[in-house]
């Protein structure tokens, strides 16, 4: 299918599933006026080089055929915006957030990014591969993958960060903890973001707690605040 926007940016050829992440992006963006046009392309570029390497290596027929949600627009778009340097995610699984992450920090022509998973391995229609195995060897230079809690893995760093993302356990502790870790970890005007937060009320709770947070972006799963001030 093609989808025409109202600034005449036409993207053709779109699955249904990346039709609405995109207009997610579309939402969003021209919300907080962040929208491009030149994104918007890269976005729908990207979710077709992944298409691409899914059908590859799983074919078609599986429930696994995505390639772009609208919370990977946003995490795109957040940061080509605020141009972080350090950035930190919990969660890998097949890496479809790591890549968009990791393509933003190339479009921007710099930064890095920490991915943590405690196991280095997802399978996917019935075969194994290792976690982040749909990132590129081109994108792989900003990357470093560590295997391991993020209990363990979070607490050996020490470097103070730009942009966290949660995606790995969902309890509520778990959640908080690792929102608590990052508010410490987060410079001034950071982005902490949040994938599932429909789960429980951990997201809920820590914005009500903490008034250094300001709450930018909230879907019904997906939440994203920036740090005021300490």
């Amino acid at each position: 299918m093609d989808i025409t926007f109202k600034n005449n940016v036409k993207i053709e050829n779109t699955t249904p599933g990346m039709a609405w992440s995109l207009i997610t992006y579309y939402y969003w963006a021209g919300k907080l006026h962040l929208f491009s046009d030149e994104d918007i392309r890269d976005l729908a570029s990207t979710g077709s080089e992944i298409s691409k390497k899914l059908v590859e290596n799983l074919g078609t027929n599986t429930g696994y055929f995505r390639s772009i949600q609208g919370k990977d627009a946003l995490l795109y778009m957040l940061i080509r915006t605020y141009r972080p340097e350090i950035c930190v995610e919990t969660g890998i699984s097949a890496g479809f957030s790591t890549y968009y992450i990791l393509k933003a920090l190339e479009k921007n022509g710099s930064g890095t990014l920490i991915s943590i998973d405690i196991k280095d391995e997802v399978t996917m229609a019935n075969k194994k591969f290792m976690a982040g195995w749909l990132v590129p060897d081109n994108l792989k230079n900003r990357w470093q993958k560590v295997i391991e809690s993020s209990d363990i893995a979070l607490t050996a760093i020490s470097l103070k960060i730009d942009f966290f993302v949660h995606d790995s356990m969902h309890s509520e502790e778990y959640m908080l903890r690792e929102y608590l870790w990052a508010m410490e970890h987060l410079n001034i005007n950071g982005i902490l973001a949040s994938d599932d937060i429909d789960w429980n009320d951990a997201w809920k709770k820590f914005i009500r707690q903490h008034n250094n947070f300001k709450e930018m972006i909230k879907t019904p799963t997906f939440g994203v605040a920036i740090k005021k001030y300490n």
